[in-house]
């Protein structure tokens, strides 16, 4: 019966007696808090600059731009981690429950980023397989949904953190 809930992404916490199951329910939570603040803090550090790339050559103009931070390669190279390291509790969770034929919010961020993802490379690594007009790169919308999408999830844990009577909220 673990195994089986394991494998659906879920995790099996074992109920016995006294405070030690509090304390280890805190401890859980705690830990899960500071790995998922970790991962936000990270993304949104390196977002930024793919970021304000992006927002001010559109709306302000490309000569804001340093030209290293215009170009695509130098935005996969700082979204790539993004999408992989701050993006894998989300996609971990995503594409288990699409294994098992469910859905969640977890999946559309999965499914939509992952295929932004990889347009967005094909268009970086093979700009002329595409005509001119659809080689707009989309790194910065990834690094800001994931580390966004991460921050509900941080709430959500510490709001179940707090009524639970122990650990952080």
């Amino acid at each position: 019966l673990r195994t089986a809930i394991e494998a659906t992404g879920y995790g099996v916490r074992e109920v016995g007696k006294g405070a030690t199951d509090e304390d280890a329910e805190a401890a859980a939570h705690r830990s899960e808090i500071r790995d998922l603040t970790r991962r936000l803090i990270f993304g949104a550090v390196v977002t930024a600059p793919v970021l304000y790339a992006a927002m001010v050559g559109d709306f302000i103009g490309e000569r804001w731009v340093p030209d290293l931070l215009a170009k695509h390669w130098t935005q996969l190279v700082l979204i790539t981690p993004v999408m992989f390291f701050t993006g894998w509790p989300i996609h971990r969770t995503g594409w288990l429950t699409l294994k098992h034929r469910g859905a969640d919010m977890n999946t559309l961020v999965t499914i939509g980023t992952t295929a932004a993802f990889v347009y967005s490379l094909v268009v970086t690594v093979f700009p002329h397989a595409l005509p001119p007009h659809l080689r707009d790169v989309s790194f910065e919308a990834r690094g800001v949904l994931l580390p966004l999408t991460l921050l509900g999830r941080l709430l959500g844990v510490r709001r179940n953190a707090g009524a639970g009577g122990g650990g952080e909220g």
